[in-house]
Formats: structure tokens, C-alpha cells, sequence
């Protein structure tokens, strides 16, 4: 057996006994958010064969890692082992086994014993996107103390890259499942759910990560949320989010109101000045939006305008016009998901036109992509566009003076009114 090669004894056997029972004692608990072989009387005996090394750790490396061409099947372990062992040994590495979250690709050796037996175009993509001082797990774990204090972050960037490296774009299922990604990362004492968070984390961030329904794995190409980024950076406010926002801002609120109009982002000249059948809905553009019931902001300065003016002329009509106004703190997402929405859709309709080249696992995921972003949009315009602004006149001194009566709009209601 490995274990016995690479250590001359595992230590005391009442404590190695304590050792593989909390980790059972972690299994029984978390249920289905760890493989069902752990839940066995048999996955602890394993614990028990293979400690100090996690079980996962042979897995790995004897189904996975064993296919690749300049890996020998036992020797390779031994070797690798040999110097992830030496390396955790050195900085006093305190975890409780060694597991695919343990092993240090920080480490000039361990990381050069791990591309050597990979294609070209391994190193920059651990030292970037999975471990080492300027990696992003790294600044992940360091932001947040809930991931950092368990090195989240890095330890399960590292059970990914153990269980996918290997991986070739011909399998039909790449990747490891996410009970598999908690399996190698969580330790005792540790909560589950800060490693899902952490997931989810890496996910949203990391360029050379793929995720597919509940698997996740890294490769040497980068995922479109690099090319999304790109594209992302290229969009105009003016030019393009606006005329966006106009048109879905109109999907969302152009049928279902009892208004006698709605005009979206529209000038004042082409806001009719007439009684008509009942009142019209002004809905102000994105950058005009509204601080709550602040009296100094801009949603209450652009709808001052555009209800003494028609253009150059006074407005005859005044109490005929209700405004809605985007709220300021959430304005600015607003726009971003507007940007985020058009990046996915240039890069479908590149993907259609054939101008793109990608293969059809990416080609489903953009598409998904944009249908989700779509979706999130339109609901993001009702959360956004949440005050109701109704002009109330007053004569101070003579003079009219427009005071403002703000009303919020739930995010859940069918219509405006």
C-alpha cells in the first residue's frame, strides 16, 4: 500500500481512530451534500487504510491522473505524494488529513510536479486562478473572514484542479460533481455551506473555471466570461444601454397600467399637453433617479422641466402628468445588467452569424447565459423603477411652487396602478 512507502508509521492509533470518526461523524451530518459512499461503515474503514492521506486523494490519482501518458500508476503517486507530503510537512501544515484541499500548488515543486504530467498552459492558470499569493482564491479568502479563515477559496480551487486537470474536451462528462469538490475541501468543525458560498464565489470570477449543472472543472482555455467581460468594457451608456433600457423598461410597464399614456424616457416636447381620458406616466430615464423622498435629487429636477415645459413652450396641463423615477442605490446594477445582457447577446449572435468558433458545450452555456441575464433584467427593472412621483402645487408668496408627493411601487405588483 502507498501509505506504507511513504510513511514509517501513521502515528497513534487512538487518535487516528478520533481523526476518522469525526470526519464520519462530518459525513452523517451533512447527508446528501457528500457522496453516498460516505455514509457507509465502509468509506470509514478506508478512512482508516489510507490515513494519513485522504481516500479522495488516490481516487483522483489512480483513476485520473493514471491516463495520462507520463504518469507511471504507482510510482507517479509515490512521487507526487512524496513531495506534497515533504512540502505540508516543512510549513507545519495543521490539517487532519491530508486531502485534495490540502495539497499546496503555491509551491514552485508541488505546482512543477503537476504541470509536468499536463499540456502546455497549466502554470499561469494555477497561479492566477487557483493558488499562490496573486491568485484570485487567494484575494477571496483574504476579503472575506468567513472563507479565509478555512482558506476556502484555495482549498477548493485545488480539489477542482486534482479532480479535472487531467480532463480532455472529448469526454462526454467533465469535471467533478459538487459533492465530490465538498468531499475534498471540507474539513471537521467547518461549515458546509461557506464552501458552497465559496463556490459560487469562484464561479462568477474566475475565467478558466467551468461550471455545468452541478460539476465544475478548470482548463486551459478560458470560459466566455473573459470574452463577456471584453465585449462588456465596449458598451456605450448612450448609445447602447439606453435604447435597451427604453425598450425593456416598455415591456415591463407599457401594457399593464390605467394610464391614458406611458412615455418612456421621452423628451419633454413629445409629452402631449392635453386632458385626454385620464392622467400620463412619465417614466424618467435611468441617470435621473430618485434619492427616496430627498427633495434635492434628480429625479424631481428632470420632472420640474418636463412639467413646466413642453419643449420651449409652458406647459398648459400640468396636473395631468405622473412620474417614475428609478431609485439611486439601485440604478447603477441596473446599467450593469443592461451591459452584461448585451455582451451575451453579441456573443450569440456572433455564435449564429459564425463568427465565433466555439465548441457546443460553450455554445449552449452562452445561450443560457443570455436567457438568464434577459430574465433577471426585466425583473431588476421593476426593483429598480420603485418610486411614483406626483407633482402637488403650492403659491408661496404668489408664485407656484411644486412640492413632491413620492409613493413606492412593489417590486410584486401586477401593474403601476
Amino acid at each position: 500500500m502507498c501509505r506504507r512507502r511513504l510513511f514509517d508509521s501513521v502515528g497513534d492509533t487512538a487518535e487516528l481512530d478520533a481523526v476518522c470518526q469525526q470526519f464520519a461523524e462530518l459525513y452523517r451530518q451533512g447527508g446528501n451534500k457528500f457522496p453516498p459512499e460516505t455514509q457507509s461503515h465502509h468509506y470509514l474503514e478506508r478512512l482508516r487504510q489510507s490515513y494519513p492521506i485522504y481516500p479522495e486523494i488516490f481516487d483522483r490519482l489512480y483513476e485520473d491522473w493514471s491516463t495520462l501518458d507520463k504518469f507511471q500508476r504507482t510510482r507517479g503517486v509515490l512521487q507526487y505524494l512524496a513531495i506534497v507530503i515533504h512540502r505540508l510537512w516543512n510549513s507545519d501544515n495543521r490539517d487532519a488529513l491530508i486531502m485534495p484541499g490540502s495539497i499546496p500548488l503555491d509551491d514552485s515543486n508541488v505546482r512543477n510536479k503537476s504541470i509536468h504530467y499536463l499540456p502546455q498552459g497549466w502554470e499561469p492558470i494555477i497561479e492566477k486562478e487557483i493558488d499562490g499569493s496573486r491568485s484570485e482564491p487567494f484575494d477571496i479568502d483574504g476579503k472575506d473572514t468567513r472563507f479565509g479563515s478555512v482558506q476556502a477559496a484555495r482549498r477548493t480551487a485545488r480539489t477542482i484542479f486534482l479532480g479535472s486537470a487531467p480532463s480532455t474536451s472529448d469526454q462526454m462528462i467533465r469535471g467533478v460533481k459538487i459533492d465530490h469538490v465538498l468531499l475534498g475541501s471540507v474539513q471537521p468543525g467547518q461549515t458546509i455551506g461557506v464552501f458552497e458560498d465559496v463556490l459560487k464565489r469562484l464561479r462568477d470570477r474566475l475565467h478558466y473555471l467551468y461550471a455545468e449543472e452541478d460539476r465544475f472543472w478548470f482548463d486551459t482555455k478560458p470560459n466566455l466570461r473573459r470574452e463577456m467581460e471584453s465585449r462588456k468594457q465596449k458598451i456605450s451608456d448612450k448609445d447602447d444601454v439606453q435604447p435597451l433600457l427604453k425598450e425593456h423598461v416598455w415591456r415591463v410597464f407599457g401594457k399593464n397600467h390605467c394610464f391614458a399614456g406611458i412615455h418612456v424616457f421621452t423628451p419633454s416636447v413629445d409629452v402631449p399637453d392635453d386632458y385626454g381620458t385620464g392622467p400620463r406616466l412619465v417614466v424618467l430615464p435611468v441617470n435621473q433617479a430618485c434619492y427616496s423622498k430627498d427633495a434635492n435629487n434628480q429625479a424631481f429636477t428632470a420632472a420640474e422641466q418636463i412639467l413646466r415645459f413642453r419643449g420651449d413652450q409652458p406647459r398648459q396641463k400640468q396636473n395631468r402628468l405622473i412620474f417614475l423615477a428609478a431609485d439611486f442605490d439601485v440604478a447603477n446594477r441596473l446599467r450593469d445588467q443592461a451591459k452584461t445582457f448585451l455582451a451575451w447577446q453579441s456573443i450569440v449572435a456572433d455564435i449564429n452569424n459564425e463568427k465565433l468558433n466555439l465548441d457546443m458545450f460553450q455554445v449552449k452555456q452562452a445561450k443560457k447565459y443570455k436567457e438568464a441575464t434577459e430574465k433577471s433584467l426585466q425583473q431588476m427593472i421593476w426593483e429598480t423603477y420603485k418610486w411614483l412621483i406626483c407633482p402637488m402645487e403650492e403659491f408661496v408668496s404668489g408664485k407656484p411652487h411644486t412640492n413632491w408627493e413620492v409613493a413606492g411601487v412593489s417590486p410584486t405588483a401586477a401593474v403601476l396602478i
